[in-house]
């Protein structure tokens, strides 16, 4: 869960290198699939929050101009009244 300044390759590599290398290296390329996809679908997770709470946003706004709209519509305009 790092994240990593620029995305270069070096940087990257480097980043691999120092954290991951002895965690990954060791696993068979069915087991590197496998992990790969794991990663795939906690970040889609985790990116999917982020969605959800813009959209429950976006309806909150619209709500919201929706009930100024029919407020508007009902209430009768200010007249003064001269007595």
């Amino acid at each position: 869960m790092d994240t990593i300044a620029v995305v270069k390759v070096n940087n990257i590599k480097r980043h691999y290198n120092s954290k991951h290398a002895l965690q990954f290296d060791t696993l068979q390329r069915e087991e590197r699939v496998q992990k790969a996809c794991d990663f795939k679908k906690k970040l889609s997770s985790q990116q999917s929050i982020f969605v959800k709470m813009d959209s429950a946003s976006e309806n909150r706004t619209k709500a919201s101009y929706v009930v100024s709209q029919i407020t508007a519509k009902r209430i009768k305009p200010f007249m003064l009244r001269s007595v």
